[in-house]
């Protein structure tokens, strides 16, 4: 690399070109141009004879200087100037690159990857290989890759491909393997760059038993190192010294990750916490709640106060929206930390307690110390059998309730059978009525109760036992001061310990249930008042009431020995998707031990019918800053912010500026050889004038040069490199745009080409096969039409990406917008958030007699897959755009309708039309595509009848 000052030049060879410059000089000053044509006039033939000698005319001074500054600006681009470039990076050795892959890395994912491709090609000017070390643990079962140089081209596609991991990082592993590496390669000193997340790792171990696998970076031939090893980052920094300078690029506060947990149980039930790495100014973030569809349910705000690192928020949805929670975020996050997925023990549960508080002592009764245990998961209500099997029920509370007449039991009886949770507890009413046959009890009953301790007793009272493994109260604590001193005896039988959930010391039945039907009856053999043990007035009463109120949803006492395989996944970005390969399943009653890594991501486990919900907020510490304070930066590392450096490359600059004085040469060629009307340059002015234009044409190409460094020349690079801008600047094509999602971007890709054959099959176009595009890398003026699919996950456009999407709807460009059945196209909160980001003009509902409605079939209504969505059009005027409205939203799901394999057969079925509806759907399609190429030309249709009124006599 040369250096002159401030500038370097990358690739100073280049300058070598510059030599030439005088001989090109000599060889345009002693061309001449071409001759002008000059009229003719015969009358004028004498007046215009001239006797004087002629020589041939030199080329223009100010030619021959554009076309000069037009080859040094070549010259100096490919010799790749650069602005205040970064020092030479210490050390010969390999540039050794380490990033923090883990889920709290994904908040600006894109800012640490371009500091990585930086770092690349620096060591690429240096001619240096790059060593590439994430911190996080590979997925399962990915083979294992050695800690070797590689060149820097390589190394590129590698830091391409990487994205963030849905669990925490292992620091300590990454950096012990490329010790061990590079000592036994005798590497020599080199240089250390490291990409944090800015987060603190815990210093103690944790249960990842599925990070100590082979999925770290090794030594060839070494064995893999211990995944629960910690180290603070003094200390891994002074390992590192050891192969050469340090440097720690950290992110600036306001990227630090949060994280989402759920909170002890509040007085209005659920409770979440968003905790930030550490205190600062009060920020207002907002929680999205979203349902299995995608479809969002709520959102709530949450304010983290001045100083405060986390914040409370109650879940209290409306039972009916509780029953489709499944997801719920913080807005923005876009990591796996910010995700918290929700299964049945989030959903709240309607519970009815038989009879009314009564007596003169109300917060007494059994009811009262129920509703108050149950009122945080459940909606408790009270009434008689009639009123509370009127609504949907969950479970039914029967406290000290004797013989109930047969008509009640018979009703109670087939409730349960149907899935229901009779809960019932003892009392003096039941211990004297209560029969052998009973059916509404899970085991028969001896008459009478039984008294433990007294005044005469050794015992102050029973107590309970730990629980089996096999009962649905395992894993409760028990409180060491319960104690409980009356109960009902149950009658002795061969199945007695199969019924019993929980018993007292001596090995008799506190709580027993049974199987009924698809339901479950149990019973609590004492009551639900202080009378006869302190449990209602421990915190034991309300967890159990919570269990045993849950099997209401199809609960199984076996499940602490079964095992959930896995379901779904959160990437790091806290995107649902399919579990990779190498996801080993979780037992069920293992959930609470079970540590976040490549065998266990976070996500759902289990079946369709009974999945749980395995987070990843509730498995990691709250998140701390990796330096605390200025005085707490390890000795002999350089720490600066992501983005602070001023390195600028001049590159896109010189080459668009030698673009633009390839255009205006080209003008200056074009006047001076006649191509361009004379009349535009009268002979007797062209010499005063040819100047001045010259010149405002430089100035004018300069500005216009400046832009193309910026985002023309590499919008220009970036189309010709990805192979997208020559055919469909040969071809007229539709386009849609690509989500990240493969699956929503498959049917997208299928449908545009269904469409695409049935255009081409019935009117004149002639459209070439569709192409995806990405706005932030793609040309997109060359597509008449672009198809974008919406869903839960859609992100909005980064501020480039808008730029363009903006500038392609104010040139004539129609985007559709499709939410897929969800939220209507104009209110969906994906396609909300994508409006405010491209500034979208106000939306109408299509008119009646809108040309869309008439472009090339006569239509009434516009179907999909889905059918009664609202389309939604900009109200253009017909001198904007040619009257063609730029944006068009639906949520019909559009693709899915025109969907076809490759043998033209329809993928999906669209409902509740059938056939038809799937042609009026194409109908509409056909018309999409001669509304965004024809424009408004069938307007005067709209006006029909009034012309044929006219025209008549």
């Amino acid at each position: 690399m040369l250096s002159l000052g401030a500038l370097s030049f990358a690739a100073p060879w280049a300058l070598l070109s510059l030599i030439a410059l005088p001989a090109l000089w000599w060889l345009l000053r002693a061309t001449p141009p071409s001759p002008r044509r000059v009229q003719f006039p015969p009358f004028r033939l004498l007046a215009a004879l001239s006797s004087a000698d002629e020589t041939a005319v030199r080329m223009p001074w100010w030619l021959l200087a554009l076309r000069l500054a037009l080859v040094m600006a070549v010259v100096l681009g490919i010799a790749r100037p650069i602005l205040d470039a970064e020092e030479r990076l210490p050390g010969t050795g390999p540039v050794m690159l380490l990033i923090d892959d883990g889920w709290a890395a994904a908040t600006d994912w894109e800012q640490r990857r371009k500091a990585l491709l930086q770092a690349i090609d620096r060591s690429e000017r240096e001619g240096r290989p790059v060593v590439l070390v994430p911190t996080a643990a590979a997925f399962a079962d990915t083979p294992d890759e050695d800690l070797l140089p590689l060149p820097a081209a390589r190394a590129r596609e590698v830091a391409l491909a990487l994205k963030p991991k849905p669990w925490p990082t292992s620091r300590a592993t990454a950096v012990t393997a490329l010790s061990r590496t590079a000592n036994a390669g005798a590497w020599p000193p080199g240089a250390v760059i490291w990409i944090m997340d800015g987060l603190a790792e815990p210093t103690t171990a944790t249960p990842d038993g599925a990070a100590s696998n082979a999925t770290q970076p090794k030594l060839s031939g070494s064995r893999n190192v211990d995944a629960n090893e910690r180290m603070d980052v003094g200390m891994l920094v002074e390992r590192l010294r050891a192969l050469g300078p340090v440097s720690l690029l950290l992110p600036r506060s306001d990227y630090l990750a949060m994280v989402l947990k759920s909170a002890p149980l509040g007085p209005l039930g659920p409770q979440l916490a968003v905790v930030r790495a550490e205190p600062g100014p009060e920020k207002i973030l907002g929680l999205r709640f979203s349902g299995d569809d995608g479809d969002p349910l709520a959102q709530r705000s949450i304010t983290l106060a001045a100083g405060q690192r986390s914040a409370l928020v109650p879940v209290d949805l409306p039972t009916e929206l509780s029953a489709r929670l499944t997801r719920i975020e913080i807005d923005g996050a876009q990591t796996a930390g910010g995700v918290l997925l929700t299964d049945e023990h989030w959903r709240r549960r309607s519970v009815g307690l038989l009879g009314e508080t009564t007596g003169e002592q109300p917060l007494l009764d059994a009811r009262y110390f129920l509703q108050r245990a149950m009122q945080p998961f459940a909606d408790v209500r009270q009434g008689d059998l009639a009123t509370l099997l009127a609504r949907p029920l969950g479970a039914l509370v029967l406290t000290d309730v004797g013989t109930l007449d047969p008509a009640s039991a018979d009703t109670i009886r087939k409730w349960v059978e149907s899935g229901g949770v009779l809960l019932r507890f003892a009392g003096p009413r039941l211990a004297r009525e209560a029969s052998a046959n009973d059916p509404l009890l899970p085991v028969p009953l001896r008459a009478g109760e039984r008294t433990i301790g007294g005044a005469l007793s050794l015992s102050d009272g029973g107590r309970l036992a730990p629980f089996d493994a096999a009962s649905p109260l395992h894993g409760l604590q028990i409180p060491k001061d319960l104690v409980v001193h009356r109960q009902v005896i149950a009658e002795p039988s061969l199945d007695s310990a199969e019924h019993t959930w929980a018993h007292l010391d001596d090995g008799t039945p506190l709580i027993s249930g049974a199987r009924r039907g698809d339901g479950w009856v149990v019973l609590v053999h004492t009551t639900a008042t202080p009378d006869w043990s302190n449990l209602p007035l421990s915190g034991l009463f309300v967890e159990l009431l919570r269990r045993i109120v849950d099997l209401a949803q199809g609960g199984d006492t076996t499940t602490s020995t079964s095992l959930a395989a896995p379901l779904e996944t959160l990437d790091g970005f806290g995107r649902l998707g399919p579990a990779p390969s190498g996801v080993r399943a979780i037992e069920s009653g293992a959930f609470a031990d079970t540590a976040v890594g490549p065998r266990h991501p976070p996500g759902f486990y289990g079946t369709t019918g009974a999945r749980q919900a395995f987070n990843l907020g509730p498995r990691v510490a709250d998140p701390a800053p990796l330096i605390a304070a200025p005085s707490a930066v390890p000795d002999g590392a350089n720490v600066s912010l992501l983005g602070e450096g001023t390195e600028r490359d001049l590159r896109p600059w010189l080459l668009g500026t030698a673009l633009a004085l390839a255009f205006v040469d080209l003008v200056c060629a074009f006047i001076l050889r006649g191509i361009l009307p004379a009349r535009a340059l009268a002979v007797g002015r062209a010499a005063r004038r040819s100047t001045t234009h010259v010149v405002r044409a430089t100035v004018l190409a300069l500005g216009l040069s400046a832009a193309a460094g910026t985002i023309g020349l590499a919008q220009a690079q970036t189309v010709i490199a990805d192979g997208t801008a020559e055919p469909a600047s040969l071809d007229t094509r539709l386009a849609y745009i690509q989500t990240g999602d493969a699956a929503i971007d498959e049917i997208a890709a299928s449908g545009l080409a269904g469409l695409t054959a049935v255009v081409n099959r019935r009117t004149a176009a002639a459209l070439a096969e569709p192409v995806g595009v990405d706005p932030e890398r793609d040309a997109l003026e060359f597509y008449p039409l672009l198809y974008w699919p919406l869903s839960e996950s859609t992100r909005p456009p980064s501020p480039r990406a808008a730029q363009k999407l903006s500038s392609y709807m104010r040139t004539g460009g129609t985007i559709v917008f499709d939410s897929r059945g969800q939220t209507g196209g104009g209110n969906g909160s994906a396609f909300g958030a994508i409006a405010h980001a491209l500034d979208l003009p106000p939306l109408v509902p299509l008119p009646e007699n809108h040309v869309l409605r008439r472009a090339y079939y006569l239509l009434a209504d516009a179907p999909g897959r889905r059918t009664g969505g609202v389309v939604w059009v900009e109200p253009t005027g017909e001198h904007v755009n040619d009257g063609v409205s730029s944006v068009i939203a639906g949520s019909n799901d559009w693709a899915g309708a025109w969907a076809v394999d490759s043998g033209q057969r329809p993928l999906f079925a669209v409902v509740p039309g059938g056939e038809q509806q799937r042609e009026l759907a194409l109908r509409f399609g056909v018309n999409l595509v001669m509304y965004a190429l024809t424009g408004n030309y069938k307007a005067d249709q709209v006006h029909l009848p009034a012309i044929m009124d006219r025209l008549a006599p």
